[in-house]
């Protein structure tokens, strides 16, 4: 029967050595990669820069001024407040008179709503015209 061989503990060390070794060097070997380009830098358009029109379009009252009094607040030039043609919209919208949809989008981000819309219209003296439905009040906290 043959003999088994014993490991000697110097193979054994050298061994191990030779695995510390190689994960020391692949972690060194590791490639990062380049961070991705970055978007250029969108200049903020200023809330005094946003002429809006504010109409209570939900059948609640008191909401127009409500609405106006938080976007004040937050800087926004309300120019009109008053209600809407409309009773029992059930959703706000804000609704961009010009070319510019970033005021329309600082407005909804303002607001947390989520229906910003396009309808130039070149008799409006007002960049955005904000109709509030049903769901103001879920979507923000307003002042009283």
């Amino acid at each position: 029967m043959p003999r088994a061989r014993l490991v000697s503990p110097v193979r054994v060390l050298l061994l191990l050595v030779a695995l510390v070794a190689l994960l020391y060097a692949g972690s060194l070997w590791r490639v990062e990669k380049p961070p991705p380009p970055s978007a250029p830098l969108a200049l903020e358009i200023p809330s005094s820069d946003v002429e809006v029109q504010v109409l209570n379009e939900s059948g609640l009252p008191g909401m127009a001024l409500r609405v106006t009094r938080f976007l004040r607040e937050r800087g926004f030039d309300v120019v009109e407040t008053g209600n809407g043609s409309r009773v029992g919209l059930v959703e706000t919208e804000v609704v961009v008179r010009g070319d510019d949809m970033d005021k329309g989008a600082r407005i909804a981000r303002g607001l947390n709503c989520t229906i910003v819309r396009s309808d130039k219209d070149p008799e409006q003296l007002v960049d955005v015209t904000v109709y509030i439905g049903k769901d103001i009040e879920r979507l923000v906290v307003l002042p009283d």
